[in-house]
């Protein structure tokens, strides 16, 4: 049994955790007080909004906010946010260091396609995709984390071709973002000082390395590169999400041959 003390000070020891002037976007110290000392609704949305400056929006997050989808007071706050967020993603400007602009936009694309507004979803998720995109040209102290990144665009290319599945060009180029950040990514985390040319061959993304994680990443990738006539390095992209044990020259080449029918079924003349 746990006593109501040991949760009041797990409670004040994540309030400590998640100020300002300590780690304020910590997602999973934003994500565990969400789930377990949030006291409402819009508590638990602004946790949510702060872990996604750094991270994807996984299962634990679309489950607080699958939670709290029906509150009015969530509603209404998104609903008068998300104009002047779209303005500020769009603008291309420099941004303060606490503007949730873009996270903002991710959350009311999640809220917004699981309500079937898919229209209202992708705008906001193009716009999300473009601020993170530009606080990465520009190299801004407040770019987000690597794992936002690529989310925003994994997303984008998955709501994509959901919404239509012959739209095979605005999903590559999505595609294409998202694994751009994924290799950044992978490499900033390895090394101390990354080499920028490692994971690209003549500008092209090239996986380097396969940890778990990106395995949709790639696979969704493989597809798109397929479907849209890319082929160049195909291999290497299967070969980034097979597990271990069925890495070889014989199964990649029979997952090109699945998806290649796979796309001859949905996309008639890629």
């Amino acid at each position: 049994m746990i006593d109501v003390g040991d949760l009041d000070n797990a409670r004040h020891v994540l309030e400590l955790a998640l100020r300002p002037e300590a780690n304020r976007f910590e997602p999973g110290a934003n994500l565990l007080f969400a789930k377990s000392f949030a006291k409402d609704a819009g508590e638990k949305r602004l946790c949510i909004q702060r872990a996604l400056r750094h991270a994807k929006l996984d299962e634990s997050a679309r489950q607080v906010l699958s939670s709290i989808a029906a509150d009015a007071s969530v509603r209404n706050a998104l609903d008068a946010e998300v104009p002047e967020a779209r303005r500020i993603a769009l603008a291309l400007q420099p941004v303060a260091w606490d503007d949730a602009s873009g996270e903002i936009l991710r959350i009311h694309a999640y809220l917004q396609w699981q309500d079937g507004r898919r229209e209202a979803a992708l705008v906001s998720q193009r716009a999300a995709a473009a601020l993170y995109t530009y606080l990465e040209a520009y190299n801004s102290p407040y770019r987000r984390g690597h794992d936002a990144e690529t989310d925003v665009y994994f997303t984008l290319a998955n709501m994509l071709l959901e919404m239509d599945p012959t739209n095979v060009k605005e999903a590559y180029q999505a595609i294409v973002a998202a694994e751009r950040f994924a290799v950044l990514g992978i490499r900033h985390e390895e090394i101390p000082n990354p080499d920028p040319e490692q994971g690209f061959v003549g500008g092209v993304v090239v996986p380097t390395e396969f940890p778990e994680k990106l395995y949709p990443l790639w696979r969704l990738s493989a597809y798109l590169h397929v479907a849209a006539g890319h082929e160049a390095l195909i291999e290497l992209r299967i070969l980034a999400y097979l597990p271990p044990g069925r890495q070889s020259l014989e199964n990649v080449n029979a997952e090109l041959r699945r998806l290649k029918s796979e796309v001859r079924r949905i996309v008639p003349n890629p």
